[in-house]
């Protein structure tokens, strides 16, 4: 049985060592993912279903849907202000993949991931959801986590 549906957002920019994505470490003794490293995101919550974005168009969503499409960026949006303070706008994101876990997962979210270029500003970190950040290349978050340095849970690394 799915809980809900989540949105998360792998942000990118260019860096002189190569494509770089940002990863905001979860607090180590609470919430889901401790002590994760993570992109931004979160739960769909039912405001995003009735709350378009001021000054965009709404993605299209159809009457089969129950707006979930829209609903599911305004999310990633949401989320990604609200963990990094960088403010995206939806257009700027580009559907990457919707991960399911499997059904012995104790909780399972459909999560729709999605790709973004970092907007410029600084990363403010909301205490309460996130220790650190880190913009680092893929390469170098996968030997982190080889080493042990840097836990990365499926579906991140996935």
């Amino acid at each position: 049985m799915l809980h809900g549906t989540a949105a998360t957002v792998v942000l990118l920019r260019d860096a002189p060592e190569g494509l770089q994505v940002l990863l905001l470490e979860r607090p180590r003794n609470r919430g889901s993912f401790a002590g994760a490293w993570v992109f931004p995101g979160g739960v769909v919550d039912p405001g995003d279903y009735a709350r378009p974005v001021p000054g965009e168009e709404p993605a299209p969503s159809t009457a089969d849907d129950g707006g979930e499409p829209a609903a599911v960026r305004r999310a990633a949006v949401r989320e990604t202000a609200e963990e990094t303070g960088l403010s995206l706008p939806e257009t700027s994101l580009v559907q990457l993949s919707c991960w399911e876990p499997p059904p012995e997962a104790p909780r399972r979210y459909r999560t729709w991931f999605f790709l973004a270029e970092a907007p410029a500003g600084d990363i403010l970190l909301s205490p309460e959801e996130h220790m650190d950040a880190v913009w680092v290349t893929p390469a170098e978050a996968f030997r982190r986590q080889q080493e042990g340095t840097m836990e990365l849970f499926p579906p991140t690394w996935v």
